[in-house]
């Protein structure tokens, strides 16, 4: 993505509304009494720097960025495969029987998370800390393979017949469960960095299950308690929808996955193009300046529902957010 971020940047110089800081120096070159930069004066110098740009970025791009390979997977396909999520059923004789899991100390005790609890034909999710355990319950762990052979050792646990764990991971991630599976990242100024998980008391915080962080190309899976957070870290969770949604209005995490409210109103896409090709249109022919344009391009493209005021309002904090939702409309 980096090579098309800088063709956008050097795009900008093709118009006046390329970039704001165009239309700040048309602003100073008016006051200074050299007039005002039309729409299109430095469109034949902007198309040929933005080609050589791009095809420069187009060579650069395969020799000088590296080649993340197998490290470009993400983060649940990661710890799926490396068995950091596990089936196992509670046997008879378990000191956990007749337990809940806050009492149990099993998370105090060893690094283990527990995901989902099946008991016959029900399923439990978070919170399952006041969940009183029974012999025969399944539970999906997240542990680590020392802490989950102590568990079998002392007959705490003992595995599952057929390991489904990736299948009820693939369940929690989809869209009909309660539960969602996704990646938020920890922005520069973020008031939670340099803070452990620990500390923070992160579960009871936000009601989400911290499964693993990746910081760069390392993945910390093991003893995510003592991790200390850092911006730009990207936080694999599991939570409630109502928990995710809470994440989104965070200004101390940024969501990186799309819910399904959160998609494009595709519906009033020819609205948002007209209104785009206004904002080109009216400064060419003189019939209103560039500023004038834009902004009531603005208010009409909220007045007819082509953007949602929840989204004007997520802008202040992310707004590269509401800017990679609408990539495919019109730059207004």
């Amino acid at each position: 993505m980096l090579p098309m971020s800088f063709a956008v940047v050097i795009g900008g110089t093709i118009s006046l509304l390329g970039t704001s800081t165009n239309l700040l120096a048309s602003d100073v070159s008016k006051n200074l009494g050299f007039g005002s930069i039309d729409l299109f004066d430095f469109t034949a110098i902007g198309i040929p720097i933005w080609l050589l740009g791009g095809l420069y970025l187009i060579w650069a791009s395969d020799r000088f960025l590296p080649d993340r390979g197998a490290d470009s997977d993400d983060l649940l396909s990661d710890l799926t495969r490396s068995g950091h999520f596990t089936d196992v059923l509670i046997p008879e004789g378990s000191e956990l029987i007749g337990k809940s899991l806050h009492n149990s100390r099993l998370q105090r005790r060893f690094d283990v998370d527990v995901l989902e609890l099946h008991r016959s034909e029900q399923s439990f999710t978070a919170p399952l800390a006041d969940l009183q355990l029974e012999a025969g319950d399944r539970l999906l762990l997240r542990c680590q393979r020392q802490d989950l052979l102590r568990l079998q050792q002392e007959h705490t646990v003992t595995l599952a017949p057929i390991g489904d764990s990736e299948a009820d991971l693939a369940e929690l991630a989809s869209t009909k469960s309660t539960q969602r599976l996704v990646e938020v990242l920890l922005p520069s100024g973020s008031s939670i960095a340099g803070s452990s998980v620990r500390d923070l008391r992160f579960r009871q915080r936000y009601n989400a299950t911290l499964l693993a962080v990746r910081r760069g190309r390392q993945v910390l899976r093991d003893l995510l308690g003592k991790v200390v957070l850092q911006a730009g870290d990207v936080l694999l969770v599991q939570a409630p929808i109502d928990a995710i949604r809470g994440l989104q209005n965070s200004s101390d995490l940024v969501l990186l996955d799309e819910l399904e409210n959160d998609l494009p109103t595709t519906n009033r896409k020819w609205v948002a193009v007209a209104l785009a090709s206004l904002v080109v249109l009216l400064p060419m022919f003189k019939l209103m300046n560039v500023m004038a344009a834009v902004l009531l391009s603005v208010v009409a493209v909220v007045a007819t529902s082509s953007l949602r005021p929840g989204e004007l309002q997520r802008v202040k904090r992310h707004p590269e957010l509401v800017l990679r939702r609408h990539e495919n409309w019109p730059t207004l």
